[in-house]
């Protein structure tokens, strides 16, 4: 956790000309960040930099000196209050670094940052803690820091015990702490400090299943009640399940800005694409891996209508929809079905993969003439248990080279009252036996497919 807060209204930029600042909670202008790779280069580079900003001259930014390189260039965005934002790409991609100069803690090189309210970091498991100080005494230190007054954290601190559930070990020394329990602290110290903008960089990775997942609920909850966050992490399910928008990196680049569906599905999409490890170029949301092939749609139909809530033990179909650009011989695809974390389905952070369907393997192969093409898969009846699903379809050609993939839209599974509470649907009949076994008779009962 950051040492460092921001005043009511504040700004963290490098010596440019000043700039119009949009009324967000967050603003991010034409933001760069350089580094050196070595050590003593980057200490001369330093005081030279400290003495050339001393005199009012502005850091040179149209050259690199040696060993120097662009970790951050040519970063903006705004966001509003009440946005969930999570950033993606590989490691190296300068995430982490971005997410240190929101929270104060380095300068850019070029741009600013302006924030207004009040900001709770999360950056790194530990970060603010004494560890030979107690737990109990971490808690005010680390709220005071975070800007609340004693009478404050007196008022909030048995919320913050209550959600860390660390009551047994709160007069311990945390440097006895697990990092499970460091990070409960943590992060409930940080909720608890009511900021207006919450930095969490991959803190959320660690800790117990059950623990994992409340943090997720409470961040849906904060988000609904107007705190804007902003969160870093390798779980796509995580990213849908709690963010509205998606920022996307690559190189210290800033690839896309949109629907967190479209970029989380960008950033998968590009992990197919050998090019993509060393060559940057601007995002479309509607490419795809290769030049011949292109998924465009993919929704569950119900009743012969599209639908984004399901109903199980009825009969539905997946819908495929794709554009060839060239004809394509012995095509195959998997289908992949994940169930997404929910409260009532205690399961870590990432998705569970609960079925998949490989095409090839259940003797299925496709010739696929140029244009428009449609697969449907119908699932009669659909047996998913109650909760949140989403579907990834992958295509690979004759040489089992991947494609094309994407991601469906999340969907709602819901159920009748008779198996609410199992794991799946199990298509049934019910029989009754006289005394002596025969004279079977079937019971009718109601149907599900109507």
């Amino acid at each position: 956790m950051s040492l460092l807060t921001h005043s009511e209204e504040s700004a963290v930029e490098a010596p440019r000309g000043s700039a119009q600042v949009a009324p967000h909670l967050l603003q991010v202008e034409g933001l760069a960040k350089r580094f050196c790779r070595d050590l003593r280069k980057s200490l001369l580079y330093g005081v030279m930099d400290i003495g050339r900003e001393a005199l009012g001259r502005p850091p040179r930014t149209d050259w690199l000196r040696s060993s120097e390189f662009w970790a951050l260039s040519d970063i903006g965005f705004s966001v509003r209050r009440g946005e969930a934002v999570g950033l993606v790409g590989k490691n190296g991609s300068g995430k982490t670094t971005l997410m240190r100069i929101l929270s104060g803690l380095i300068k850019p090189t070029v741009g600013r940052v302006v924030t207004r309210g009040r900001v709770a970091p999360l950056l790194a498991l530990g970060a603010g803690f004494n560890p030979v100080l107690t737990g109990r005494e971490n808690i005010y230190v680390n709220m005071s820091v975070l800007g609340l007054t004693r009478d404050e954290i007196d008022e909030r601190f048995d919320e913050v015990v209550a959600f860390s559930e660390i009551e047994y070990a709160l007069d311990a020394p945390v440097q006895n702490y697990s990092s499970g329990m460091t990070a409960r602290l943590g992060f409930s110290c940080a909720i608890h400090t009511a900021p207006d903008i919450l930095l969490i960089d991959e803190v959320m990775a660690v800790g117990d299943l059950q623990f994992r997942q409340k943090c997720q609920a409470k961040l849906r909850e904060m988000r609904n009640n107007g705190t804007t966050f902003i969160i870093v992490n390798h779980s796509p399910s995580l990213l849908l399940a709690v963010c509205t928008r998606g920022v996307y990196l690559q190189q210290g680049q800033m690839l896309a800005d949109g629907d967190i569906d479209a970029v989380v599905e960008q950033y998968e999409r590009n992990l197919y694409q050998a090019s993509g490890e060393t060559h940057v170029t601007s995002v479309d949301f509607k490419s795809t891996a290769t030049e011949g092939f292109e998924f465009t749609n993919i929704q569950f139909l119900q009743h012969g209508v599209v639908s984004t809530e399901l109903t199980t033990g009825r009969n539905a179909s997946l819908r495929v929809e794709m554009r060839v650009k060239q004809s394509q011989s012995r095509i195959h695809f998997v289908v992949r079905c994940y169930r997404l974390p929910s409260e009532d389905h205690i399961s870590g952070m990432d998705e569970e993969l609960i079925v998949q369907f490989p095409s090839n393997q259940e003797g299925q192969v496709f010739w696929m003439e140029s244009g428009a093409r449609v697969v449907e898969l119908p699932l009669e009846p659909l047996v998913f248990a109650p909760g949140s699903y989403q579907v990834k379809v992958e295509a690979f050609d004759a040489e089992d080279r991947p494609i094309g993939s994407r991601r469906s839209p999340s969907v709602t599974v819901m159920a009748e009252g008779y198996c609410r509470h199992s794991e799946f649907y199990q298509p049934h009949r019910w029989e009754i036996e006289d005394s002596e076994g025969i004279g079977r008779r079937q019971i009718p009962k109601k149907s599900t497919d109507q």
